[in-house]
């Protein structure tokens, strides 16, 4: 890919107004399927330490999973609530798209917490939950030591993920914080998630994205 010297944008940049996937079309294995990367605290859970949770609704609760020690020991001992509509979405982003992580936390969190979340959605003889605890698994993962660490937080660059296979309009991100990834106009913004259980962002958001 060619860039702009003054601009240091992608000279063959097309114009894509959000992303649209229509689940009626059948795969074209001549175009690139779309690569959708995901925020995670504060987009699809929120991390509290463990003895703030008392001062939460116990409503709040009822989904959330205790993390005793992690990886890396990044948290000693906390809580992390999970957003509504996380594993919907990330079913539907498995079936019509390449699902990426791409979160400031480490690696050793990440795993813990993806793990956690799929043995937490119950046992295989109730429907629907063997495909919800899969939605966790296998998703390949860009972390802290991807993001770039600045005096505002840690930067993500999605011009990173460009290469020989993804042009920029292919690639995009659902997060909180747009101002804080390298192409604000392919970011699928959401609002702050602080673990309300009444939260519907997420749904709203694959309204937008998927058609019929």
């Amino acid at each position: 890919m060619d860039f702009c010297q003054k601009s240091n944008k992608p000279v063959d940049l097309k114009i894509v107004q959000t992303l649209i996937v229509d689940r009626s079309l059948e795969f074209d294995f001549s175009k690139t399927c779309p690569l959708v990367c995901l925020s995670l605290n504060r987009t699809l859970f929120h991390v509290i330490k463990y003895e703030e949770a008392t001062t939460l609704p116990k409503s709040w609760l009822v989904d959330s999973i205790e993390l005793g020690g992690c990886k890396k020991k990044e948290y000693e001992h906390c809580i992390v609530l999970l957003r509504p509509g996380t594993p919907e979405l990330l079913l539907e982003l498995k079936r019509y798209t390449t699902p990426m992580i791409y979160s400031c936390e480490s690696d050793g969190f990440i795993d813990d917490v993806m793990v956690a979340f799929s043995i937490a959605q119950g046992g295989p003889e109730v429907d629907g939950v063997e495909e919800k605890a899969n939605a966790f698994m296998d998703i390949y993962t860009w972390s802290r030591e991807q993001c770039i660490e600045t005096n505002r937080g840690y930067e993500k660059s999605l011009g990173a993920l460009v290469d020989t296979y993804y042009h920029i309009d292919d690639v995009w991100i659902i997060d909180d914080q747009p101002d804080l990834v390298d192409f604000a106009s392919h970011v699928l913004t959401v609002p702050r998630f602080f673990g309300d259980p009444t939260d519907r962002a997420l749904f709203k958001l694959m309204d937008d994205i998927f058609i019929n």
